[in-house]
Order: structure tokens, then sequence, then C-alpha cells
């Protein structure tokens, strides 16, 4: 088995804007860090869809099938407009 998603790439120039943002976070007081989960900019993602376990004998279908609507998508295009979290924090 093999936890999977489908997901979109983070532009190169956006990769550095949520780098730095998440640098920010990490200087949180320990309380607060504790509650975040934070990634290395190098695994920065949109996540569109959770998988989760998929069976291995599943995988080259899976991946014929993303391959061909992907390969007859158009690149999407995004911007960053704002931030937010969820649930909401405590005030």
């Amino acid at each position: 088995m093999r936890r999977c998603f489908v997901g979109l790439a983070v532009a190169p120039e956006t990769r550095e804007r949520l780098s730095a943002a998440l640098e920010e976070l990490a200087c949180l007081p320990r309380a607060a860090a504790r509650r975040l989960r934070l990634v290395t900019p190098a695994n920065l993602h949109l996540t569109l869809k959770f998988l989760g376990d998929t069976p291995e004998e599943a995988l080259g279908a899976l991946q014929d099938v993303l391959g061909d609507v992907c390969g007859a998508a158009r690149r999407p295009g995004a911007q960053v407009a704002g931030r937010d979290a969820f649930p909401a924090p405590r005030r």
C-alpha cells in the first residue's frame, strides 16, 4: 500500500514566498508552533485530492489515467491572494 494524493506543483517564485512565510511561522512561541506541521520548501504542493492507502497493483492504472488527464489539460494559473488557517485560531 502507498499513501497517495493528486496535487499540483508550486511555481518556484511562489515556493520562495511560501518558504519565507514558513520561516516566520517557525519563530512562533512553542505552544503555537507545536500545533503546526511545517514542511520543507521542496515538499510544498497544492493537494487536490487525498487518495489515502492505495494498493500497489493500482498505481500503474492510476498513473496512466492521471497522465492522460494532465496531458489534455491546460496549465492552471493561480495566484496567492491571502492566507488563513483552519480550524480558526482561538482568540
